[in-house]
């Protein structure tokens, strides 16, 4: 099952938080780390939980979750 758990990325020497990753977007980030991107929701996606977290070599940020409304 998805959630957070531990999935090894060995070429990007890091360890994400979460158990069954699946590639969202690419974003690169301004000078001050900022970056964003958007995505396409379907609406049997309404009630879901979902997790994020950001990667790149050697770096991942925390997990974060949110309830799509």
């Amino acid at each position: 099952a998805a959630g957070r758990g531990t999935f090894s990325i060995p070429s990007l020497g890091v360890d994400l938080g979460l158990s069954s990753p699946q590639h969202a977007a690419t974003a690169n980030a301004d000078m001050n780390g900022n970056g964003s991107f958007s995505l396409y929701v379907p609406a049997s996606f309404v009630g879901l939980s979902v997790l994020f977290q950001a990667v790149e070599p050697g770096s991942v940020s925390n997990a974060a979750g949110t309830y799509i409304e």
